[in-house]
């Protein structure tokens, strides 16, 4: 009969904090925290062997938007979010479980990349005119930090079998992980202009291992995980807004 694979979300949720700059109506900044959704997942054939799995997940959220105020309270906004949700394993178990007539494992893994247009209504206050804004002082940021970091990951790693004369498989595992280390770095500053370069190190606990139904194992981890990127950014009074980019090194 004919295999199918499946996925669908019902509904999502998210829970973020976000900071950024306003000037005049305009207020751009940057979002992240966890999203909450229940996919619905499915393979196998039907009416012989289809395996099905409808779970509540928590992942992760992160992205940027802009918010302009329109007048009279209301506001509208351009967001950009990136969704991931970790690994579902589900397995069937029919027949008898001796390759290559046991049971068969299947791994999904969702993630979205979301454009968002909205309209809000604010409560309280006159949002109907913005005023000219000008950033306070910034304290000065030149010269070399270090301390240290912690971070909670969702890492995935996909593995592609080729076995002639059977077709090949991907196999994914995608999971939280948690990594804690150092970081140093510099900065360079021109009024409230900061920019600058940054290396981490960290010890990661991504270390997953997945058991096929029949006969075999799927096994990924990372024993550390390090950064060098540049940073640009605006600071303001106490408070530094900026981006970061570089190259990632990884055992």
């Amino acid at each position: 009969g004919d295999q199918i694979n499946t996925a669908s979300w019902d509904w999502y949720s998210t829970l973020r904090v976000r900071a950024g700059l306003a000037a005049g109506n305009a207020l751009g900044y940057v979002t992240g925290g966890v999203v909450i959704a229940s996919p619905d997942y499915s393979f196998g054939e039907p009416g012989v062997n289809l395996v099905t799995s409808s779970p509540t997940q928590v992942g992760l959220a992160i992205g940027a938007g802009a918010e302009y105020a329109l007048g009279g309270n209301w506001t509208a906004r351009l967001e950009y979010l990136y969704l991931g949700l970790p690994e579902d394993l589900i397995a069937e178990t029919w027949g008898l479980n001796v390759a290559p007539f046991g049971g068969d494992t299947g791994s999904f893994v969702s993630s979205a990349h979301m454009a968002r247009l909205g309209v809000n209504y604010m409560f309280g206050g006159d949002y109907s005119a913005g005023s000219g804004t000008v950033l306070p002082d910034a304290i000065d940021w030149n010269g070399w930090h270090a301390g240290v970091v912690g971070s909670a990951m969702m890492v995935s790693s996909t593995s592609t079998e080729y076995a002639f004369p059977w077709d090949y498989g991907e196999y994914s595992i995608t999971d939280w992980a948690g990594a804690g280390g150092v970081v140093a770095g510099f900065n360079m500053q021109t009024g409230n202009f900061v920019y600058g370069a940054e290396a981490d190190w960290s010890w990661t606990s991504w270390d997953e291992r997945h058991n096929f139904a029949t006969d075999g194992s799927n096994e990924a981890q990372m024993s550390w995980l390090a950064t060098a990127r540049g940073r640009a950014g605006i600071a303001a009074g106490s408070s530094l807004l900026y981006v970061t980019g570089g190259a990632a090194f990884a055992n």
